[in-house]
């Protein structure tokens, strides 16, 4: 993502198997009212950590979940994608979830 106002690109990779890899990409800088003035970048990007090898002999499934809503009495909602055992997740909810929460009336 770009932010204009600090030029600024900003990577968020969703997927941890991206961790310890190397990706290469260029940046094309074109003057607005040019046809032939333009720039390039040749960019390397080293992400963070190590490398994990995905066990391909597994099938993986994605899940998103979406937060519907949440209340003051820290009660709300999550919507999966796919059908996920709530039983399991129940037990598990903290080892999935880093909760974090602050009072708003905190000074």
């Amino acid at each position: 993502m770009f932010e204009n106002s600090t030029n600024t690109i900003t990577f968020r990779p969703i997927d941890k198997y991206a961790a310890g890899q190397t990706f290469y990409f260029t940046i094309v800088v074109k003057e607005k009212n040019s046809v032939s003035v333009k720039y390039e970048y040749f960019c390397t990007l080293k992400m963070l950590g190590k490398v994990i090898v995905k066990n391909m002999t597994i099938d993986y499934t994605d899940v998103n979940y979406t937060i519907n809503w949440f209340s003051n009495h820290s009660t709300g909602s999550i919507l999966f994608n796919v059908p996920v055992d709530m039983v399991w997740m129940k037990a598990n909810f903290y080892k999935m979830f880093n909760v974090y929460w602050q009072a708003n009336t905190y000074r």
